[in-house]
């Protein structure tokens, strides 16, 4: 028996991509999106929009409900961060989790979940923002007078 090699051509990287999780090459466009970088650049992430849709019907349907209402009951619908009540706009209550993991952590508003995304979940960062806020805050009641 003999075998023989098939040359598959490849799409060019611009035009097309392979989902990870369908295995189907599909346009560029279709591509799921993962947030904006640091340098302002376009983040994607390496499965399509219509796969992630899949998922999350089926890992965030009838489940997160249940989740985000029990977590809004027990939290008295407050942020644990920021102390607010939960509203509308910045003070929306979403589902926080462990991007790496993506479990569960609790109910916090839009405000402060943008928060730990910016610092991408860093202890460190969000203490050093805090001890710089702190800091910064006293140098300018000090310099300027009190801070209105």
């Amino acid at each position: 028996m003999t075998f023989s090699l098939i040359h598959v051509p490849y799409p060019e990287p611009q035009d097309d991509w392979l989902c990870i999780t369908c295995g189907e090459w599909k346009p560029i466009l279709k591509r799921a999106k993962n947030g904006i970088t640091i340098k302002g650049e376009r983040k994607y992430r390496n499965y399509c929009q219509e796969c992630k849709n899949k998922s999350n019907r089926v890992t965030r349907g009838k489940t997160a409900d249940a989740f985000r209402s029990k977590r809004f009951v027990d939290q008295k619908g407050m942020c644990p961060i920021c102390a607010r009540p939960f509203g509308t706009g910045q003070r929306a209550p979403h589902i926080d989790h462990k991007h790496n993991t993506t479990h569960r952590r609790g109910l916090i508003c839009q405000g402060c979940n943008s928060l730990l995304g910016q610092a991408e979940d860093n202890p460190r960062t969000l203490i050093n923002a805090a001890l710089y806020i702190m800091d910064t805050k006293t140098q300018t009641t000090h310099e300027n007078g009190p801070h209105t």
